[in-house]
């Protein structure tokens, strides 16, 4: 939609073309895409010389310069001239990832995009915080969706619209219903909780058994896992560990229930053969 909005030029995705062009007798009126734009991946040539002798073609590396413009010195970190047209690994290839994401310039990049993200989130929040009963949804998320192309407009070595369709994937399956649960009601939606049931069938009859614990309550807005997450992870995780504790403690008595069990049969065969002696 903004391609053709603002009638962005993106190679091998979209082309602006003269009447000219498309009257030529070779194309003739026809607007088949494919006779106006290459669409097509570069084919993967394979370097025999490479294969054989080893190094890594020059073109491969120089295939990768968006990165390199990003990471000046990264390149020269990690490779070094070999015979002419190819390069060497400076790094083993096991340490390859580790000296990557180690690396100043990499590091330095993940911040600023850190950052990036940081003040969606906090703009986002703020304004979803002043919302409340009566809002349209789909005008919200318009606002919410646009706001993040914006942040990462121009943004090296990030596609925004990869972005934005996760952002609207999450909106169709969770978060459009929460809003439209604040439409209704408000924020003290968030307080609705529910215990949901378990129906199991005895004969004929259907019975609803209510679920104990926090694992059977349904919070209308907010889920309780989520409450338990930020506002009381150290007691979660104090009950994981007694939990865990508690399956340590079961298997032991089972093992010991078997060695004695494994006893008491050896016993009495002992006895029986004693007896028939």
């Amino acid at each position: 939609m903004d391609t053709f909005t603002n009638r962005i030029e993106t190679p091998k995705y979209s082309r602006i073309i003269p009447i000219a062009e498309i009257a030529d007798p070779k194309n003739d009126y026809n607007l088949n895409i494919p006779r106006y734009i290459d669409s097509q991946e570069e084919e993967d040539i394979q370097d025999i010389e490479a294969h054989l002798l080893g190094g890594i073609p020059e073109r491969d590396i120089e295939a990768l310069q968006k990165y390199w413009e990003v990471y000046p010195s990264l390149k020269n970190h990690l490779f070094r001239a070999g015979r002419k047209g190819y390069v060497q690994l400076t790094v083993n290839h096991s340490d390859l990832k580790n000296e990557i994401f180690s690396h100043p310039e990499f590091t330095a990049f993940g911040e600023q995009m850190d950052a990036v993200f940081e003040a969606w989130k906090r703009e986002t929040i703020s304004y979803a915080k002043a919302l409340d009963k009566g809002l349209h949804p789909k005008h919200e998320i318009h606002k919410i969706s646009e706001n993040l192309l914006k942040h990462y407009d121009g943004k090296q070595l990030t596609d925004k619209y990869a972005m934005y369709q996760h952002l609207r994937d999450y909106w169709a399956e969770t978060m459009q219903d929460d809003f439209y649960e604040i439409t209704a009601d408000g924020w003290k939606a968030g307080n609705d909780l529910k215990r949901i049931g378990k129906i199991t069938k005895k004969g004929d009859t259907e019975v609803r058994k209510q679920i104990a614990g926090l694992e059977g309550l349904e919070g209308r807005l907010i889920p309780p896992s989520l409450i338990i997450q930020e506002y009381f992870a150290k007691e979660q995780a104090a009950i994981d560990a007694m939990e865990a504790h508690a399956e340590t403690l079961n298997a032991n008595m089972d093992e010991l229930r078997g060695r004695t069990r494994r006893r008491r049969r050896f016993t009495g065969q002992h006895r029986g053969r004693q007896k028939a002696n």
